[in-house]
């Protein structure tokens, strides 16, 4: 039986254009290329959030699929499209120039045509098993957003619903309709 090759940290960044790639459970994925909605959808919420958090100083916002190590052996590299670190989990500026083995308090995908429902299946189980507190999982096909916590809850949001930040981003809420707007 042929076994898939399990790739580590180590193997991605040896890579030509590593930050095309991320890894699940040690297997290699390439990103791809998004569409200018993608593009769109990531800057509003990257805007709306950066801009409450800069007010509130929770914490440190980031975008353009930053990743981050949120597991080892086998390694777990997620590029989310948004995450968020809480302030007093922030590491030290001194450390910035390397990817954070750490997992964020609130990853933000936006799927695109190109992502498969059962890798976003395991993406999320992934970030959930590594402890990330709060998923925002938004489809723009559909003008939804799912929203997964910690503890398992799962809710999906419609144009009409609001979005929150719960109890990791408090006080944060976007109307899901402007997220498509």
């Amino acid at each position: 039986m042929p076994t898939t090759r399990l790739y580590t940290l180590e193997d991605l960044l040896q890579l030509d254009e590593p930050e095309r790639y991320e890894l699940l459970d040690g297997v290699l994925t390439h990103r791809g290329v998004e569409p200018f909605s993608h593009g769109v959808i990531v800057t509003g919420i990257l805007a709306r959030l950066g801009a409450y958090l800069n007010d509130s100083q929770l914490g440190c916002v980031v975008g353009s699929a930053t990743p981050f190590v949120v597991a080892r052996d086998p390694d777990t590299v997620p590029c989310p499209d948004i995450a968020f670190i809480a302030a007093e989990r922030v590491p030290p500026r001194d450390q910035w120039h390397q990817i954070l083995p750490l997992a964020p308090d609130l990853m933000v995908e936006v799927l695109s045509e190109p992502n498969h429902p059962g890798h976003v299946a395991a993406k999320v189980r992934a970030y959930l098993t590594a402890g990330v507190r709060l998923i925002w999982i938004v489809d723009p096909r559909w003008r939804t957003v799912t929203v997964h916590l910690l503890d398992g809850t799962t809710q999906l949001l419609a144009e009409g619903d609001e979005l929150s930040g719960e109890d990791v981003v408090p006080g944060f809420r976007l109307a899901v309709s402007v997220i498509f707007s």
